[in-house]
Protein backbone atom coordinates (compact mmCIF):
# COMPACT_ATOMS: atom_id res chain seq x y z
CA UNK A 1 0.00 0.00 0.00
CA UNK A 2 1.47 3.15 -1.39
CA UNK A 3 1.20 6.39 -3.44
CA UNK A 4 3.90 7.94 -5.16
CA UNK A 5 3.67 11.35 -7.59
CA UNK A 6 5.13 14.16 -8.92
CA UNK A 7 4.67 18.00 -8.87
CA UNK A 8 6.55 20.30 -11.12
CA UNK A 9 6.65 24.02 -10.35
CA UNK A 10 6.62 26.95 -12.44
CA UNK A 11 10.24 27.26 -12.64
CA UNK A 12 10.40 23.62 -13.60
CA UNK A 13 11.81 22.22 -10.26
CA UNK A 14 10.71 18.83 -9.51
CA UNK A 15 9.31 17.25 -6.11
CA UNK A 16 8.20 14.00 -5.52
CA UNK A 17 5.90 12.58 -2.96
CA UNK A 18 5.64 9.11 -1.23
CA UNK A 19 3.67 7.35 1.19
CA UNK A 20 4.95 4.23 3.01
CA UNK A 21 2.00 2.04 4.07
CA UNK A 22 2.41 -1.18 5.71
CA UNK A 23 1.18 -3.45 8.75
CA UNK A 24 4.42 -5.07 10.17
CA UNK A 25 6.38 -2.33 11.55
CA UNK A 26 9.33 -1.06 9.29
CA UNK A 27 12.48 0.73 10.01
CA UNK A 28 12.47 4.20 9.76
CA UNK A 29 16.02 5.25 9.01
CA UNK A 30 18.09 7.15 6.63
CA UNK A 31 20.74 5.51 4.96
CA UNK A 32 24.11 6.56 2.68
CA UNK A 33 26.20 5.38 0.32
CA UNK A 34 29.17 6.84 -1.48
CA UNK A 35 30.38 7.05 -5.24
CA UNK A 36 32.46 4.81 -5.81
CA UNK A 37 31.07 1.73 -3.50
CA UNK A 38 32.12 -1.89 -4.01
CA UNK A 39 28.00 -3.53 -4.23
CA UNK A 40 28.03 -6.89 -2.76
CA UNK A 41 24.27 -7.74 -2.95
CA UNK A 42 22.29 -8.03 0.72
CA UNK A 43 20.10 -11.71 -0.49
CA UNK A 44 18.74 -12.05 2.73
CA UNK A 45 15.64 -14.57 3.53
CA UNK A 46 13.05 -14.50 5.72
CA UNK A 47 12.39 -18.23 5.89
CA UNK A 48 16.13 -18.89 5.97
CA UNK A 49 17.91 -19.66 9.41
CA UNK A 50 18.91 -16.67 10.69
CA UNK A 51 17.63 -14.61 7.67
CA UNK A 52 21.16 -16.36 5.87
CA UNK A 53 20.42 -16.78 1.80
CA UNK A 54 19.17 -19.76 0.35
CA UNK A 55 21.96 -21.54 -1.97
CA UNK A 56 19.79 -20.81 -4.92
CA UNK A 57 20.34 -17.08 -4.50
CA UNK A 58 24.02 -17.46 -4.03
CA UNK A 59 23.90 -19.38 -6.91
CA UNK A 60 21.72 -17.30 -9.10
CA UNK A 61 22.27 -13.73 -7.68
CA UNK A 62 26.37 -13.10 -8.23
CA UNK A 63 26.03 -9.69 -10.35
CA UNK A 64 28.20 -7.22 -8.35
CA UNK A 65 28.86 -3.64 -9.17
CA UNK A 66 31.10 -0.36 -8.53
CA UNK A 67 28.59 2.55 -7.43
CA UNK A 68 29.25 5.84 -9.78
CA UNK A 69 27.13 8.16 -7.42
CA UNK A 70 26.02 8.63 -3.90
CA UNK A 71 22.77 8.63 -2.28
CA UNK A 72 20.50 9.33 0.70
CA UNK A 73 17.52 6.79 0.69
CA UNK A 74 15.05 5.37 3.81
CA UNK A 75 16.14 1.87 4.96
CA UNK A 76 12.96 0.03 5.86
CA UNK A 77 14.62 -3.13 6.44
CA UNK A 78 15.68 -1.95 9.79
CA UNK A 79 16.71 -5.94 11.00
CA UNK A 80 17.47 -4.81 14.64
CA UNK A 81 13.45 -3.59 14.88
CA UNK A 82 13.17 -6.98 13.10
CA UNK A 83 14.88 -8.96 15.69
CA UNK A 84 12.90 -7.20 18.68
CA UNK A 85 9.41 -7.47 16.71
CA UNK A 86 9.60 -11.25 16.32
CA UNK A 87 12.15 -12.41 18.43
CA UNK A 88 14.53 -14.12 16.17
CA UNK A 89 18.20 -13.73 15.52
CA UNK A 90 19.56 -12.25 12.36
CA UNK A 91 22.91 -13.18 10.89
CA UNK A 92 25.49 -9.84 11.04
CA UNK A 93 26.30 -10.61 7.41
CA UNK A 94 22.74 -9.57 6.19
CA UNK A 95 22.62 -6.75 8.14
CA UNK A 96 23.93 -4.36 5.32
CA UNK A 97 21.47 -1.35 4.67
CA UNK A 98 19.08 -1.82 1.90
CA UNK A 99 17.28 1.34 0.13
CA UNK A 100 13.61 1.51 -0.22
CA UNK A 101 13.05 5.07 -1.77
CA UNK A 102 15.65 7.75 -1.75
CA UNK A 103 17.30 10.29 -4.51
CA UNK A 104 21.15 10.40 -5.37
CA UNK A 105 23.54 13.23 -6.18
CA UNK A 106 22.11 13.87 -9.81
CA UNK A 107 18.81 14.16 -8.89
CA UNK A 108 17.31 10.90 -9.32
CA UNK A 109 14.34 9.60 -7.53
CA UNK A 110 13.48 6.13 -7.22
CA UNK A 111 10.93 3.80 -4.84
CA UNK A 112 9.43 0.62 -4.11
CA UNK A 113 5.46 -0.26 -4.17
CA UNK A 114 3.76 -2.93 -3.55
CA UNK A 115 2.57 -4.96 -6.15
CA UNK A 116 1.12 -8.44 -6.22
CA UNK A 117 1.32 -8.72 -10.29
CA UNK A 118 4.85 -8.77 -10.01
CA UNK A 119 6.23 -11.86 -11.38
CA UNK A 120 10.02 -11.34 -12.18
CA UNK A 121 12.26 -12.63 -15.46
CA UNK A 122 14.37 -16.17 -15.36
CA UNK A 123 17.89 -16.03 -14.51
CA UNK A 124 19.71 -17.40 -17.18
CA UNK A 125 23.14 -15.52 -16.47
CA UNK A 126 24.30 -15.76 -13.01
CA UNK A 127 26.14 -13.17 -13.10
CA UNK A 128 23.75 -10.53 -13.98
CA UNK A 129 21.39 -11.98 -11.21
CA UNK A 130 20.17 -8.83 -9.24
CA UNK A 131 17.41 -9.47 -6.39
CA UNK A 132 15.03 -6.90 -6.31
CA UNK A 133 15.28 -5.86 -3.35
CA UNK A 134 18.75 -4.72 -4.29
CA UNK A 135 17.61 -2.73 -7.32
CA UNK A 136 17.09 0.62 -5.74
CA UNK A 137 20.77 1.05 -4.53
CA UNK A 138 21.54 -0.11 -7.94
CA UNK A 139 19.40 2.62 -9.75
CA UNK A 140 20.52 5.15 -6.97
CA UNK A 141 24.17 4.27 -7.64
CA UNK A 142 24.73 4.27 -11.40
CA UNK A 143 22.13 6.52 -12.99
CA UNK A 144 21.91 9.68 -13.39
CA UNK A 145 17.89 10.03 -15.65
CA UNK A 146 15.33 8.24 -16.18
CA UNK A 147 16.74 7.02 -19.86
CA UNK A 148 19.72 5.66 -17.95
CA UNK A 149 17.38 3.16 -16.03
CA UNK A 150 15.75 2.10 -19.15
CA UNK A 151 19.09 1.26 -20.94
CA UNK A 152 19.98 -0.66 -17.85
CA UNK A 153 16.87 -2.14 -17.55
CA UNK A 154 15.59 -2.96 -20.97
CA UNK A 155 16.48 -5.90 -23.08
CA UNK A 156 19.44 -6.22 -24.69
CA UNK A 157 19.89 -2.94 -27.18
CA UNK A 158 22.23 -3.10 -29.79
CA UNK A 159 22.66 0.85 -29.61
CA UNK A 160 23.86 0.53 -25.87
CA UNK A 161 25.56 3.04 -23.39
CA UNK A 162 24.53 4.86 -20.88
CA UNK A 163 25.03 9.01 -20.99
CA UNK A 164 28.63 8.11 -20.15
CA UNK A 165 28.88 5.53 -22.85
CA UNK A 166 29.69 2.91 -20.16
CA UNK A 167 28.53 -0.79 -21.37
CA UNK A 168 25.54 -1.80 -19.45
CA UNK A 169 25.06 -4.18 -17.45
CA UNK A 170 21.90 -5.36 -18.76
CA UNK A 171 20.98 -7.01 -14.96
CA UNK A 172 18.28 -9.68 -14.71
CA UNK A 173 16.23 -8.69 -11.54
CA UNK A 174 14.51 -11.49 -9.91
CA UNK A 175 13.42 -12.42 -6.57
CA UNK A 176 16.00 -14.23 -4.56
CA UNK A 177 13.73 -15.85 -2.25
CA UNK A 178 11.83 -17.87 -4.82
CA UNK A 179 8.87 -17.43 -2.88
CA UNK A 180 7.68 -13.78 -4.70
CA UNK A 181 7.64 -12.53 -1.19
CA UNK A 182 8.78 -9.10 -3.02
CA UNK A 183 6.35 -8.19 -5.43
CA UNK A 184 7.03 -5.02 -6.18
CA UNK A 185 7.20 -2.22 -9.05
CA UNK A 186 9.56 0.77 -8.81
CA UNK A 187 8.72 4.95 -10.16
CA UNK A 188 11.25 6.71 -10.97
CA UNK A 189 11.53 10.32 -11.91
CA UNK A 190 14.46 12.86 -12.79
CA UNK A 191 15.62 16.57 -11.98
CA UNK A 192 14.71 17.19 -15.89
CA UNK A 193 10.74 16.25 -15.52
CA UNK A 194 10.73 12.89 -16.65
CA UNK A 195 9.06 9.94 -14.84
CA UNK A 196 9.02 6.11 -15.63
CA UNK A 197 7.13 3.35 -14.20
CA UNK A 198 9.38 -0.28 -13.74
CA UNK A 199 7.13 -3.40 -13.68
CA UNK A 200 7.93 -7.27 -14.31
CA UNK A 201 4.84 -8.85 -15.43
CA UNK A 202 4.69 -12.10 -16.52
CA UNK A 203 8.52 -12.61 -16.34
CA UNK A 204 9.21 -9.18 -18.57
CA UNK A 205 10.75 -6.22 -17.95
CA UNK A 206 7.66 -3.17 -18.77
CA UNK A 207 9.02 0.01 -18.70
CA UNK A 208 6.03 2.65 -19.19
CA UNK A 209 6.53 6.27 -19.59
CA UNK A 210 4.73 8.43 -17.14
CA UNK A 211 5.75 12.10 -17.87
CA UNK A 212 1.94 13.02 -18.27
CA UNK A 213 0.34 11.86 -14.74
CA UNK A 214 3.36 10.98 -12.52
CA UNK A 215 1.49 9.34 -10.39
CA UNK A 216 1.61 5.18 -9.32
CA UNK A 217 -0.03 3.23 -6.69
CA UNK A 218 -0.45 -0.52 -6.40
CA UNK A 219 -2.08 -3.09 -8.05
CA UNK A 220 -3.49 -3.83 -10.64
CA UNK A 221 -1.10 -3.01 -12.97
CA UNK A 222 0.21 0.77 -14.09
CA UNK A 223 -1.96 0.66 -17.87
CA UNK A 224 -4.68 -0.41 -15.99
CA UNK A 225 -4.80 3.03 -13.61
CA UNK A 226 -3.86 4.90 -16.72
CA UNK A 227 -7.36 3.37 -18.54
CA UNK A 228 -9.12 3.33 -15.44
CA UNK A 229 -8.67 7.64 -15.03
CA UNK A 230 -11.16 7.55 -18.24
CA UNK A 231 -14.18 6.93 -16.17
CA UNK A 232 -13.08 10.23 -14.03
CA UNK A 233 -13.03 12.67 -17.24
CA UNK A 234 -16.56 14.73 -16.30
CA UNK A 235 -14.78 15.13 -12.36
CA UNK A 236 -14.05 18.81 -11.99
CA UNK A 237 -12.86 21.29 -9.45
CA UNK A 238 -15.30 23.52 -10.27
CA UNK A 239 -18.60 23.65 -7.84
CA UNK A 240 -22.15 23.12 -9.27
CA UNK A 241 -24.76 25.05 -6.98
CA UNK A 242 -27.91 24.20 -8.59
CA UNK A 243 -29.23 21.33 -10.96
CA UNK A 244 -30.53 21.63 -14.30
CA UNK A 245 -34.41 22.23 -14.76
CA UNK A 246 -36.07 19.33 -15.69
CA UNK A 247 -39.26 17.52 -14.52
CA UNK A 248 -37.61 17.39 -10.88
CA UNK A 249 -37.56 20.83 -8.74
CA UNK A 250 -34.43 22.78 -9.53
CA UNK A 251 -32.53 21.46 -6.41
CA UNK A 252 -29.96 23.84 -4.72
CA UNK A 253 -26.73 22.60 -3.22
CA UNK A 254 -24.91 25.56 -0.81
CA UNK A 255 -22.26 23.33 -0.10
CA UNK A 256 -18.83 23.92 -1.45
CA UNK A 257 -16.93 20.90 -3.02
CA UNK A 258 -19.14 18.90 -5.40
CA UNK A 259 -17.22 18.95 -8.65
CA UNK A 260 -14.64 16.01 -6.73
CA UNK A 261 -17.89 14.62 -4.62
CA UNK A 262 -17.29 11.80 -7.56
CA UNK A 263 -13.38 10.93 -6.60
CA UNK A 264 -13.22 7.41 -4.99
CA UNK A 265 -12.61 8.01 -1.42
CA UNK A 266 -11.67 4.53 -0.47
CA UNK A 267 -7.64 3.49 0.78
CA UNK A 268 -8.01 0.72 -2.38
CA UNK A 269 -4.58 1.46 -4.65
CA UNK A 270 -7.49 2.42 -7.49
CA UNK A 271 -9.25 4.94 -5.29
CA UNK A 272 -6.19 6.60 -4.35
CA UNK A 273 -4.10 6.39 -7.54
CA UNK A 274 -7.60 8.55 -8.87
CA UNK A 275 -7.53 11.14 -6.04
CA UNK A 276 -3.34 11.74 -6.79
CA UNK A 277 -3.71 12.14 -10.61
CA UNK A 278 -6.88 14.83 -9.33
CA UNK A 279 -5.28 16.45 -7.35
CA UNK A 280 -1.90 16.99 -8.77
CA UNK A 281 -3.53 18.15 -11.73
CA UNK A 282 -5.94 20.43 -10.20
CA UNK A 283 -4.21 21.80 -7.65
CA UNK A 284 -3.35 25.69 -7.64
CA UNK A 285 0.67 25.73 -9.74
CA UNK A 286 3.09 26.48 -7.23
CA UNK A 287 6.60 28.85 -7.77
CA UNK A 288 9.15 27.50 -5.63
CA UNK A 289 10.57 24.25 -3.78
CA UNK A 290 8.80 25.45 -0.23
CA UNK A 291 5.74 25.92 -1.74
CA UNK A 292 5.84 22.52 -3.68
CA UNK A 293 7.16 20.68 -0.90
CA UNK A 294 4.24 21.71 1.40
CA UNK A 295 1.76 20.95 -1.58
CA UNK A 296 2.93 17.73 -2.02
CA UNK A 297 2.65 17.29 1.87
CA UNK A 298 -1.30 18.27 1.28
CA UNK A 299 -2.04 16.37 -1.14
CA UNK A 300 -0.39 12.84 0.71
CA UNK A 301 -2.34 13.85 3.88
CA UNK A 302 -5.65 12.89 1.56
CA UNK A 303 -4.44 9.75 0.90
CA UNK A 304 -2.96 8.96 4.72
CA UNK A 305 -4.36 5.62 6.48
CA UNK A 306 -4.51 5.74 10.43
CA UNK A 307 -3.85 2.67 12.07
CA UNK A 308 -6.95 0.68 12.43
CA UNK A 309 -8.65 1.45 9.09
CA UNK A 310 -7.49 -1.43 6.76
CA UNK A 311 -7.69 -4.63 8.40
CA UNK A 312 -6.63 -8.01 7.70
CA UNK A 313 -8.28 -10.69 9.96
CA UNK A 314 -6.00 -13.54 9.90
CA UNK A 315 -7.31 -17.15 9.40
CA UNK A 316 -5.37 -18.43 12.44
CA UNK A 317 -7.46 -16.74 15.08
CA UNK A 318 -4.33 -16.73 17.77
CA UNK A 319 -2.99 -14.45 15.50
CA UNK A 320 -3.37 -10.68 15.84
CA UNK A 321 -4.96 -8.80 12.74
CA UNK A 322 -2.93 -6.82 10.39
CA UNK A 323 -3.30 -3.22 10.47
CA UNK A 324 -1.91 -1.34 7.16
CA UNK A 325 -1.20 1.62 7.87
CA UNK A 326 1.14 5.04 6.59
CA UNK A 327 3.80 4.75 8.45
CA UNK A 328 6.20 7.71 7.22
CA UNK A 329 5.88 9.72 4.23
CA UNK A 330 8.75 11.02 2.18
CA UNK A 331 9.19 14.29 0.26
CA UNK A 332 12.15 14.72 -2.18
CA UNK A 333 13.08 17.98 -4.19
CA UNK A 334 15.24 16.54 -6.98
CA UNK A 335 16.11 20.04 -8.62
CA UNK A 336 18.23 20.67 -5.13
CA UNK A 337 18.95 17.21 -3.74
CA UNK A 338 17.00 17.66 -0.61
CA UNK A 339 15.18 14.48 1.17
CA UNK A 340 12.29 15.71 3.74
CA UNK A 341 10.43 12.36 6.06
CA UNK A 342 7.72 12.25 8.28
CA UNK A 343 6.94 9.34 10.57
CA UNK A 344 3.45 8.39 11.61
CA UNK A 345 4.28 9.37 15.31
CA UNK A 346 4.97 12.93 14.66
CA UNK A 347 3.57 15.49 12.38
CA UNK A 348 7.23 17.10 12.07
CA UNK A 349 9.11 16.76 9.16
CA UNK A 350 12.72 16.39 9.36
CA UNK A 351 15.21 17.23 5.94
CA UNK A 352 18.66 16.30 4.82
CA UNK A 353 20.53 18.55 2.40
CA UNK A 354 22.53 15.92 0.26
CA UNK A 355 24.63 18.11 -1.51
CA UNK A 356 26.01 19.70 2.38
CA UNK A 357 26.34 15.76 3.39
CA UNK A 358 30.20 14.22 3.68
CA UNK A 359 29.61 10.94 2.17
CA UNK A 360 32.60 9.37 2.40
CA UNK A 361 32.26 9.49 5.77
CA UNK A 362 28.70 8.57 5.92
CA UNK A 363 28.96 5.61 3.75
CA UNK A 364 26.78 2.50 4.66
CA UNK A 365 25.78 4.53 7.76
CA UNK A 366 22.24 4.93 9.29
CA UNK A 367 20.59 7.33 10.95
CA UNK A 368 17.39 7.12 13.20
CA UNK A 369 14.70 9.95 12.15
CA UNK A 370 13.26 11.05 15.70
CA UNK A 371 9.85 9.99 16.28
CA UNK A 372 8.78 11.87 19.74
CA UNK A 373 8.23 15.61 18.47
CA UNK A 374 4.52 16.66 18.13
CA UNK A 375 4.61 20.12 18.54
CA UNK A 376 7.04 23.30 19.01
CA UNK A 377 5.61 24.84 21.95
CA UNK A 378 5.03 28.37 21.54
CA UNK A 379 4.23 29.46 25.74
CA UNK A 380 7.44 30.35 26.60
CA UNK A 381 8.24 32.32 23.21
CA UNK A 382 4.75 33.92 24.04
CA UNK A 383 5.14 35.33 27.28
CA UNK A 384 9.04 36.76 26.91
CA UNK A 385 7.49 38.58 23.82
CA UNK A 386 6.22 42.29 24.10
CA UNK A 387 2.64 41.31 22.77
CA UNK A 388 1.95 39.31 26.52
CA UNK A 389 2.09 42.74 28.48
CA UNK A 390 0.55 45.01 25.85
CA UNK A 391 -2.80 46.37 26.37
CA UNK A 392 -5.75 43.84 24.58
CA UNK A 393 -6.53 45.54 21.20
CA UNK A 394 -10.18 44.46 20.08
CA UNK A 395 -11.05 43.81 16.58
CA UNK A 396 -12.17 46.66 14.88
Amino acid sequence: MCTNFKIKTTFDDIIVGRSQEFSQLLGRSLMFRKAGHQYVQNLFDPDGKDCLPSEWAKAHCQFTWEGDYGFVAMQSLDFDQVEKAYDIHIADSVKTPIATDGINTEGLYVGCLLQNAADYPAVTDPAKGLAVTNLIDYILSTCQTCEDVKERLAPDNPEGGCQQNKPQAHVQVTDSTRHKLFHQHFPVHDRFGNSIVVEFINGQVQIHENNQYGVLTNDPDFQWHITNLNNYANVTPVSSHHSEPGNLKDIEIKSQGNGFSLLPGGPLPTHRFIRAAMMVNYAKPVSSTDEAINLAAHILNTVDIPVGVIREIPEEKTLKPELDYTQYITLSDLSNQKFYVRLYDSPQVYSVDLSELDLDTLNGKTFDIPRNILSTDLTEQISASKIASAPFQAAS
